[in-house]
């Protein structure tokens, strides 16, 4: 991931992002091992195409560190902001969404082809398309 990326250019890359997902591509496929591991378990993974995984980033960059969303008193409590308060959900916690998913999915497996297919993802990219304007440069 380039993240010497301009704020327009991140801001481009949440509208991808959002553009993709409405024509219903999922950016996710899973991969299946070809060996079993060492205790006998098959583990897989997800791989995420560039434009959803760099979408999702490219949202973080733009919100905490050029527009300075203020997350952290949100972060904590997504829990308890169901998807349904998306599309009102203010900047700081949009921000704090957008980090959970770049990164939660490091500890857990699966968090981001999941909120793909509830439509969590696009939810937050359309809220973001809604508040932030693209930035000139």
């Amino acid at each position: 991931m380039k993240d010497n990326k301009t704020p327009a250019q991140q801001w481009d890359g949440v509208r991808e992002l959002h553009d993709q997902l409405a024509a219903g591509n999922q950016g996710y496929r899973r991969v299946h091992p070809d060996k079993d591991g060492d205790d006998g378990t098959s583990l897989g993974w997800n791989h995420y195409e560039d434009w959803l995984w760099y979408g999702i980033w490219d949202g973080i960059y733009l919100l905490d560190k050029h527009l300075n969303g203020d997350w952290e008193p949100h972060y904590d409590r997504l829990n308890e902001y169901p998807i349904e308060t998306i599309p009102q959900a203010s900047v700081g916690e949009l921000t704090a969404w957008f980090i959970l998913f770049g990164n939660r999915e490091r500890i857990y497996e699966g968090l981001i082809s999941n909120a793909v297919d509830d439509g969590t993802i696009l939810a937050l990219s359309k809220r973001f398309l809604e508040l932030i304007d693209r930035p000139a440069s």
